[in-house]
């Protein structure tokens, strides 16, 4: 692909479907990139980049071939196209399927110590709808490679037998995938592994079943072949059952997980270079491919948006009731939740940035700061936004939509830092995006006006998370096909 030079002609790119466009700037280099308007011609652009020095956020993927225009000012830019993740996604689609939607689960924790390490894993997810097939999603944060030796995944019918707590493993199991290699992390950020579509129709499911049900089943586990079979299911008791129905409105069901008799192994448990404490092999979770269309609402943010109850358990965000509302009109509809307790704007960038390439959400909920990077100046907010705008970018690259919630109240805020918060909120009202405007729900000090919605200084109570799910709603209700 070619260089631009300083005072060179402009060059067209043409970028195929489901490739990125790649833009680097040399020391001081100075440029725009425009997206050229198929339908006006010339060199009427929809979008423009700033290029500077250093390797500028891929640009892509789109729905059907786009053309670009790169003029460099200063310096010199190197431009390439390269496939996204998002395109291998769809290339795996069976024949006929209109779309895919994402499910995550959380890290799990993994040994500690270097060296092959056994461990165990199994789940029982609970998909929006009937699905045809699957697609598992590993992550590997290690400098070495994690090999799996096998996997194995069933659907079933029923979660709770006898009306009992516990999790019930399907009767009969799938073939097995056989081993898979994900591989070595990248900077130490995780690299991700989207394993191939595997075929898998739904089960229908009972009707007395405690959401009614409406939400197919898929089973994984995982474990060393042959001789091991063993799977275990977390037992809920009835104290969370009674909470996950206090706040879902009795929508879904909540994926559970346990340490079974299943086995994954790793060559390089922790990573040598960095130390870092965190687990090399993660199993992200499942794709789940429908016969018709389907909206995935991605919600991205801290530990607001992952959701708590009083008991600090994490479950059911407003973005979920919101949603599930919305689903129980008949519109086929699932919730994300890519909420991550403790993460700052970076690490929700970031973030965010893998949930695009790897699922494309159709819509993304995005919380316009968090408390949990600084907010003491104005220019800590303007790096918030700056972070919240990479992430908008991406999004609608992909031509899909974006939904800003506008600053939500925290009890712990000055004076001062209540004065930026409304600077934040009406650079959200002035965007021209979607919003939601939750600035009902805070008194004049940028406090929650209501004591009953939240359950400590930044976390919402079921209460709080019905009222701004009660605000969410029509708007995104607007949105989803």
């Amino acid at each position: 692909m070619p260089t631009i030079t300083a005072g060179g002609t402009p060059q067209t790119i043409t970028l195929p479907e489901g490739q990125v466009l790649n833009v680097s700037g040399t020391a001081g280099a100075v440029g725009v990139v425009y997206r050229l308007d198929p339908a006006l011609g010339g060199t009427n652009s929809l979008q423009s980049w700033a290029v500077g020095a250093g390797a500028h956020p891929a640009i892509g993927p789109y729905a059907g071939q786009q053309r670009f225009l790169v003029t460099c000012v200063t310096g010199s830019i190197d431009i390439s196209t390269a496939d996204a993740v998002l395109g291998a996604i769809r290339a795996t689609l069976p024949a006929g399927n209109i779309s895919a939607g994402g499910s995550f689960l959380p890290a799990y924790p993994s040994g500690n110590g270097a060296g092959s390490e056994n461990r165990t894993f199994s789940a029982a997810i609970s998909a929006w709808g009937d699905f045809n097939a699957y697609q598992l999603i590993y992550a590997n944060r290690s400098s070495a490679p994690c090999r799996i030796n096998d996997a194995r995944v069933g659907v079933g019918a029923t979660i709770y037998p006898n009306g009992a707590n516990n999790i019930a493993a399907p009767a009969t199991w799938l073939a097995p995938t056989g081993e898979e290699v994900i591989p070595a992390g990248a900077d130490h950020r995780p690299r991700f592994y989207v394993a191939p579509r595997r075929q898998a129709r739904s089960v229908p499911r009972a009707a007395g079943e405690r959401d009614g049900g409406l939400y197919p089943l898929l089973f994984v586990r995982q474990y060393i072949a042959p001789g091991n079979t063993t799977e275990s299911y977390s037992a809920l008791s009835a104290d969370w059952t009674a909470k996950w129905a206090k706040s879902s409105e009795g929508h879904t069901l909540q994926t559970a997980s346990a340490y079974g008799g299943d086995y994954v192994t790793n060559a390089n448990d922790w990573d040598a270079a960095t130390g870092e404490d965190a687990p090399a092999l993660v199993f992200v979770g499942v794709i789940f491919h429908y016969d018709r269309p389907f909206t995935t609402v991605c919600g991205v943010g801290d530990s607001v948006w992952a959701g708590n109850l009083d008991g600090g358990t994490d479950i059911c965000p407003f973005g979920f009731i919101a949603t599930a509302r919305i689903r129980r009109t008949g519109k086929f509809v699932s919730w994300h939740s890519a909420g991550v307790g403790g993460a700052s704007m970076p690490d929700i960038v970031a973030n965010g940035l893998d949930i695009i390439r790897l699922i494309a959400p159709g819509i993304l909920v995005l919380a316009s700061y968090t408390i949990n990077s600084p907010v003491d100046t104005q220019g800590a907010w303007d790096a918030q936004w700056t972070g919240l705008m990479e992430l908008v970018q991406a999004q609608l690259a992909g031509n899909r939509q974006v939904l800003l919630v506008t600053p939500l109240p925290n009890n712990s805020l000055s004076a001062t830092q209540n004065g930026y918060r409304k600077l934040q909120r009406q650079r959200v009202l002035a965007s021209g995006l979607p919003f939601v405007d939750v600035e009902s729900l805070a008194d004049a000090n940028g406090h929650w006006l209501n004591p009953g919605h939240a359950v400590d200084d930044t976390h919402m109570s079921v209460l709080g998370h019905q009222a701004v799910a009660a605000l969410t709603q029509p708007r995104l209700d607007s949105m989803v096909p």
